[in-house]
């Protein structure tokens, strides 16, 4: 029974490529169309074929597949392939980043050369109306 059960799960993980997803017992009878017994779960624990958990404030177990050195290999290599991809679009988008990096740079100082140009505008201007008011009333 318990054999049958483990083939379920694997088979499913196989299918949807999930290989870390952990499932209540209900959760994985309700999953699978099925109705083991939490018995035939932690039996499976106990065989080291699937690992349990338990969430914070959860009253039951989460049931999932324990790691075999396949499912290491085969994510191993999925994170592999995934940096390979990463690493490769990267690479043919560098010219591109660089030039939107270019011209996010020369807005920000066209940007901040009108900030300065208005805030020096103001303090000058200020500055000019403060002396005009001090020598109107002969304060030095």
């Amino acid at each position: 029974m318990k054999n049958e059960l483990y083939k379920a799960i694997k088979a499913y993980c196989e299918e949807n490529q999930c290989w870390g997803i952990q499932y209540s017992a209900k959760e994985w009878n309700e999953t699978l169309h099925t109705a083991y017994s939490p018995a035939t779960f932690t039996a499976l624990v106990s065989d080291g074929r699937l690992v349990r958990s338990q969430g914070w404030r959860r009253t039951s177990y989460d049931y999932g597949l324990a790691p075999t050195p396949e499912m290491i290999e085969a994510r191993v290599e999925r994170e592999r392939q995934s940096k390979i991809a990463s690493a490769q679009f990267r690479v043919e988008h560098y010219d591109e980043d660089v030039a939107e990096i270019k011209t996010r740079y020369a807005e920000m100082i066209k940007t901040a050369e009108e900030w300065l140009e208005r805030n020096m505008s103001w303090t000058e201007e200020h500055y000019n109306e403060a002396k005009a008011f001090l020598a109107e009333e002969g304060v030095q």
